[in-house]
Order: C-alpha cells, then sequence, then structure tokens
C-alpha cells in the first residue's frame, strides 16, 4: 500500500472499470516473484488474477526484475500474458520524521534512488535500499530522530506521518521531462 505500484493497480482498474479485491505482495525478490506467483495462481486454476507490475521508466530504464534476461516475463512468459497498460507519472518527495538539517541517509527503492541520484548526490548523503518506496517511507517512520529520510510519493509521506522535505525531486535533463513509468497488467496466456 501506499508504492507507485499501488497506486498505478487503483488507478488502472478505475480506468477499465474492474471491481476486484486488492492484494499486496512483498516477495523477497520484487517484481520477479509477483511474476512467479501469479504463475504459480494460473497453475492452481485461479484464472481471474491479474498482476500489475511496473516495466519502464522514463529515467532509469527497464525494471530488470520485470524484463531482465533470463527474468521476469522473459522466464513465464509461456504462462502469462501483457493483457494491459497504464503509465504513471511518478512524483518522488524527500520524507522524514525531522528537517532536511537532521537528515544523514536516504532510503528507497533502487529505481528511486537512481531517478533522483543527482539530488542525493548534490546533498552527499548514503543510501540504502528498501523493498517498495512505501517500505522506505515505514522504516523513515520509525526514525524518531529524522536522521532516515525516505524517496516516496506524497500519499506514502502522509500514511505514515512524515514531513515533506522537499518535492519533485527527480533528475530532469530539461524542463519538459518528467518522470513516468510503465506498468503492465498481466493475465493467464490462452
Amino acid at each position: 500500500r501506499h508504492s507507485y505500484s499501488h497506486s498505478a493497480t487503483l488507478r488502472y482498474l478505475k480506468s477499465r472499470n474492474i471491481d476486484a479485491e486488492i492484494e499486496s505482495l512483498t516477495p523477497r525478490n520484487r517484481t520477479e516473484g509477483i511474476i512467479e506467483e501469479l504463475a504459480n495462481r494460473y497453475q492452481r486454476s485461479e484464472q481471474d488474477t491479474i498482476a500489475i507490475i511496473p516495466v519502464l521508466n522514463t529515467l532509469e530504464g527497464r525494471v530488470k526484475e520485470t524484463i531482465g534476461p533470463g527474468r521476469g516475463l522473459v522466464k513465464y512468459h509461456p504462462k502469462v500474458k501483457i493483457s494491459g497498460e497504464y503509465w504513471l507519472k511518478i512524483e518522488h518527495c524527500l520524507v522524514s520524521k525531522g528537517s532536511l538539517k537532521d537528515v544523514t541517509e536516504i532510503v528507497s527503492h533502487p529505481q528511486g534512488l537512481g531517478q533522483c541520484s543527482k539530488y542525493i548526490e548534490d546533498l552527499g548523503l548514503k543510501t540504502r535500499e528498501a523493498r517498495s518506496t512505501s517500505e522506505a517511507a515505514e522504516i523513515a517512520s520509525k526514525d524518531e530522530s529524522g536522521k532516515t529520510a525516505a524517496i516516496c510519493s506524497e500519499d506514502a509521506a502522509s500514511a505514515y506521518g512524515l514531513n515533506v522535505l522537499a518535492k519533485d525531486i527527480a533528475d530532469r535533463f530539461d524542463e519538459s521531462s518528467g518522470n513516468w513509468t510503465r506498468f503492465f497488467a498481466l493475465s493467464k496466456m490462452d
């Protein structure tokens, strides 16, 4: 919940007028684990399950767990198919329990860290990876000293009671470029 994948899932379902129960998974190996779980559910005849997964970001390129060589969609392609797509504008915020002067470390999903690498470099802070941007927000929320900041959505910051220290911090090539992620909807191969 409160990750960009969760937001994309909600918006995709709404755009297709699909009423579905949403189950959040946090597999050990992120996106590839979700594709594996989907394939396993199809083997168990759970045909009505779909998955919404990130595949491409305009700043960081392909999401390796999804479309890397021998991984994700490549590995499970005989069992799942791409049945739809959704583009989501990504608006990263830097958030923490304290203020910017308190921050000594930034935590986020590897894609979030990569998308904000210039901003992080300018701050000169160390980084740590999390499984998702929402997990990063949760980690930052547990640090009462405010030394740990997260890169996440404003929605995640609000959900975890964090202060927004900076908005729209993703790297830009020029003023017109944006940070967008393409998500695929996966379903059972016919």
